[in-house]
């Protein structure tokens, strides 16, 4: 599944802000250290959290359960190349259900995904976790911030 990054929630210019860092230096590795959090915080809860793009292609059923959640948006589908109308597709949580009158050999799905807007201690949980990653770029970071665990693990899904 290919995924396109849609504009970021929680800017450079805010997490600069946090760390009390001024001028454009280290502009790279903070994006590196964002970046870096987001996906740790996606991974920690399973779910998208940074608004994306995303092509789904596979074969053609008339259930498709997306891998990711949670689905905001289903923006095209097609099958065998041909665009279906909104009448032919309905979304269901994760699933793309495909009218019956439809067939074919392979299908592709464009949709977005991710937390907008980002819940506020979403956004705290990743600066936190950005600023370990800037603060201590020896590698001693073991694990998320007990702080950003905390604000992460009401929106874990499939844990136990």
């Amino acid at each position: 599944m290919d995924r396109e990054r849609l504009p970021e929630q929680i800017s450079l210019e805010v997490l600069k802000a946090w760390l009390y860092v001024d001028g454009d230096a280290l502009d790279e590795k903070l994006r590196l250290c964002l970046a870096a959090a987001i996906t740790q915080a996606e991974t920690y809860t399973g779910l998208v959290l940074q608004p994306s793009r995303f092509t789904f292609s596979g074969p053609f059923d008339n259930r498709i359960t997306l891998s990711v959640r949670p689905v905001t948006g289903i923006v095209a589908v097609t099958v065998d190349g041909r665009s279906l109308t909104a009448e032919e597709f309905s979304l269901d949580c994760e699933t793309v259900v495909i009218d019956s009158s439809v067939s074919g050999e392979k299908a592709k799905v464009v949709f977005t995904a991710g937390e907008a807007p980002m819940p506020d201690d979403i956004r705290m949980a990743i600066l936190k976790i950005a600023a370990d990653f800037f603060q201590n770029p020896d590698d001693q970071v073991r694990q998320l911030p007990t702080a950003s665990q905390l604000l992460l693990r009401p929106y874990r899904v499939n844990h136990v």
